[in-house]
């Protein structure tokens, strides 16, 4: 099988054609944007592929297109499965992505993210006042939209 192969299983594909195709491949190689089969997964609302490459041992914190990573990816399309399946698995909560933006902006930025998921993130170390490249926070934008709960939460 070719290493585009399995991305492109992951990609289109259900859980059950992943799981034989996943045998006999290195589930840490990258694609062309320098993306692991975790970004992927996680782009792809996969929690059970994305659970599975984790029980491998794949690169929980790798940074791809953009110095993103599958957290990143996560929360940018709403995933709060995902998102708690990496937290709770040791995704670093801190990295910053090329923009200069921590996992967190992604969970203030989408309103699909369970407040629940963003109280985590905070939990974990993530940061409500680190700026980013354009010198916004989180906190920036929880009170833009005056979300009370996020301004309160990101003040304690």
């Amino acid at each position: 099988m070719s290493s585009k192969e399995i991305f492109q299983i992951i990609r289109w594909e259900g859980y059950d054609e992943y799981r034989e195709a996943v045998e006999n491949v290195d589930i840490n190689q990258l694609d062309e944007k320098g993306d692991n089969l975790l970004h992927v997964a996680a782009s792809r609302k996969k929690q059970e592929i994305g659970s599975d490459l984790i029980e491998r041992g794949i690169d929980l914190n790798r940074q791809g297109k953009e110095g993103k990573t599958p957290l990143h990816y996560a929360l940018e399309m709403g995933d709060n499965e995902m998102a708690t399946l990496l937290i709770s698995e040791g995704a670093d909560v801190t990295v910053t992505d090329d923009y200069g933006n921590q996992p967190l902006w992604s969970a203030v930025m989408n309103e699909e993210i369970d407040n629940d998921i963003i109280r985590l993130l905070v939990q974990r170390g993530a940061d409500p006042i680190h700026q980013n490249e354009t010198g916004k926070s989180p906190l920036d934008i929880a009170r833009r939209r005056e979300e009370e709960v996020l301004i309160e939460l990101f003040t304690e």
